[in-house]
């Protein structure tokens, strides 16, 4: 009997464990019998016979696989199985194109997981770059980010799966956190009264595809019309802020204040007025101003005064004084300049007659309207103040004719003056014939001058003329009757007269005309001059 002894089947396996991507190397364990049969059981595995009873096996799937060896000889067979692992591929996804972008103010946690597809779960998060992730912001098995406290700027993510036999895959992501965009509402603005409003220039803020601008106000009254541009006009004062917000969501706010001046200045005025009627030295004068913003200029009446705070040389009206501020605010005063009534006087004369009787005792008032309180009377001729008899009038005794004339002044300087002739009347007794009748019968045959020897020193310049102005007659003035040796007569001589006769031929009735003039022993001289009629 022959016993055969069992054959080996014994091999082994490089690696019992590996990839899906990978492949084992199984091989009989010693050399082959060539008259044994080997029979393997791969389990569906793609093989690469290396000879010698060796292969290089692959599996499509993972999973565990089992190999098995058949060895038959002389009848004998002998079996072994080994067990290999085939572990399928892991992938860390896809990471989703673009970067992320988040506000640096963000509080919502991110989660990383979204910016990855087609991973396999199980894998952890950690950070590849970016300072200030803190432990405990990343979850790395969450991949769950608190950006709270991070600053602007790119941070990278990596996502990574172990793969045991596996290569372990790693994918990255980017997070950008970005800073809140500029916003700059400009300088303050300020409103006066020559600018209503003014432009709220937000220029200066940052820009970009999908930024948009806001202007709003903290008086919820104000209206801003067409909010939503860089720059608006507004004409209310207040606070006005700007908020930009670009493509994501980040917002930033900038505030500007909008000051108003539009007090107007107050003037404090001095009035002098008009001291006398009709006089322009009347005067305004500014002594102070209150509020408003220098410097100040004036008007008068709309006239343009500069900064000038004294208006003199003003005739009596009303006057509108207007002061206007560098902001263009102004204010008006009216005022009225008056005068005083015209400052007149009147000499009053003793029963309103400017004639008397030579050694009357006369009393002359003057008669004061208007102006102001007098304060001096001044009286002419000189030697009749002396006389003077109270403030408005003055007494003396006529003694010939003269210019009496007063002048008032007021306590304000202003004058006014009054004079009238004071016609002295005497009684002079020279008596010129209205007629006389040269008929030759010794009555009224000679036409001469009569008169008072007491009073009449002497007549000269005696003439007669006819009506068509020719002399007829030329009083005889051959002797000398005062003691300047000045040429005359005396009155109540025929002898110095006239007969009616022209170059010795009688003349026709008719009007004549004669002029004398007659020298009176108190040294007034007088003109006298008249008609009378020639008849026969």
């Amino acid at each position: 009997m022959t016993v055969n002894a069992i054959p080996s089947a014994d091999f082994v396996e490089d690696n019992n464990i590996i990839c899906a991507t990978g492949s084992a190397n199984v091989r009989l364990i010693g050399n082959p019998d060539p008259t044994a049969e080997y029979v393997w059981d791969f389990d569906g595995a793609a093989t690469t016979d290396n000879g010698e009873e060796s292969y290089d096996v692959r599996w499509a799937t993972g999973g565990t696989h089992n190999v098995t060896l058949t060895v038959t000889r002389n009848g004998c067979t002998s079996t072994m199985m080994r067990s290999i692992q085939v572990d399928e591929p892991v992938s860390s996804g896809t990471a989703v194109s673009g970067v992320l972008e988040i506000c640096v103010s963000s509080v919502d946690p991110v989660d990383l997981n979204t910016r990855i597809t087609g991973a396999t779960p199980g894998g952890t998060w950690s950070v590849v770059s970016g300072g200030g992730v803190t432990n405990g912001s990343l979850d790395a098995a969450t991949g769950v980010l608190n950006p709270v406290g991070l600053g602007a700027g790119d941070y990278r993510f990596a996502y990574s799966v172990d793969g045991a036999s596996c290569p372990t895959e790693t994918t990255e992501v980017t997070l950008r956190l970005l800073g809140a965009p500029r916003a700059d509402a400009g300088t303050t603005q300020r409103l006066t009264c020559s600018m209503g409003m003014v432009s709220l220039n937000g220029s200066n803020s940052e820009t970009g595809p999908g930024y948009t601008y806001l202007w709003t106000s903290n008086d919820p009254n104000i209206i801003i019309t067409d909010a939503d541009q860089m720059m608006v006009d507004v004409g209310q004062p207040g606070v006005y802020q700007l908020r930009v917000t670009n493509a994501i969501g980040c917002t930033a706010v900038s505030e500007v204040t909008v000051t108003a001046e539009t007090e107007a200045p107050v003037m404090e005025l001095e009035i002098s007025q008009i001291t006398c009627f009709s006089s322009d030295n009347g005067a305004i004068s500014v002594t102070g101003v209150s509020g408003g913003r220098p410097p100040y200029t004036y008007r008068v009446n709309g006239e343009d005064r500069g900064a000038s705070t004294l208006f003199a040389g003003l005739m009596p009206g009303e006057y509108d004084v207007q002061i206007t501020d560098a902001n263009g605010c102004f204010s008006n005063i009216l005022l009225d300049l008056t005068e005083p009534d015209e400052l007149t006087v009147r000499l009053r004369f003793p029963g309103d007659s400017t004639t008397v009787n030579a050694g009357d005792e006369i009393f002359i008032t003057a008669s004061v309207n208007g102006g102001n309180a007098i304060d001096t009377l001044i009286w002419q001729p000189d030697s009749l103040a002396a006389t003077s008899e109270g403030r408005n009038g003055i007494a003396f005794t006529a003694t010939e004719t003269q210019m009496i004339s007063v002048t008032v002044v007021d306590e304000l300087g202003c004058t006014a003056r009054d004079n009238q002739m004071l016609l002295v009347r005497r009684d002079r007794p020279v008596y010129f014939p209205t007629a006389f009748s040269p008929n030759g019968d010794n009555n009224n045959d000679i036409y001469f001058i009569g008169g008072d020897l007491d009073q009449i020193d002497y007549i000269s310049d005696f003439y007669i003329f006819d009506r068509w102005g020719e002399a007829v007659y030329t009083g005889p003035q051959t002797e000398s009757m005062s003691a300047t040796g000045d040429a005359g007569f005396l009155p109540n001589d025929p002898a110095f007269g006239w007969d009616g006769r022209l170059n010795g031929e009688v003349m026709n009735p008719q009007v004549l005309v004669y002029t004398a003039t007659v020298h009176f022993s108190d040294g007034e001289v007088i003109v006298y001059k008249g008609d009378f009629v020639l008849m026969r």
